[in-house]
């Protein structure tokens, strides 16, 4: 397991070899009729409003909703809002990654929105 969904995150990942699985967790009915896309949409919607009825039983599953390869990468949104981890990550195979802890991932994000607004004015002061 690379994270787990809810810890707080403080590393960008970027594939360099291997596979990586998302996993989310859904909720299921625990009857014959969770099976119907009616119930299912049901019982996702339930899981957003986070209210539940004492005579309704619902199940959780893991779902992998994603599998990401070499050259993709994950990770920065917990970096950018602050936020814990939105899924669980589970290396499929056996896998390398490069790495960039939050302080830099910062760092070259604001190099980045200088680099930005620099050309946006640049572009601007040319085509006055």
């Amino acid at each position: 397991m690379i994270y787990k969904k809810g810890s707080y995150g403080t590393t960008f990942y970027i594939i360099l070899k291997g596979s990586v699985s998302i996993i989310k967790k859904e909720f299921l009915q625990n009857d014959e009729e969770a099976k119907s896309p009616k119930k299912f949409k049901k019982a996702k919607s339930l899981r957003k409003k986070k209210t539940f009825s004492d005579n309704e039983d619902y199940d959780m599953i893991e779902n992998e909703v994603k599998i990401l390869e070499k050259g993709q990468s994950f990770g920065e949104l917990a970096l950018i809002e602050n936020k814990p981890r939105a899924a669980t990550l589970i290396c499929k195979e056996n896998s390398h990654f490069a790495t960039l802890e939050k302080t830099y991932f910062d760092q070259i994000l604001s190099n980045f929105s200088l680099f930005i607004e620099s050309f946006f004015i640049f572009f601007l002061i040319l085509y006055e």
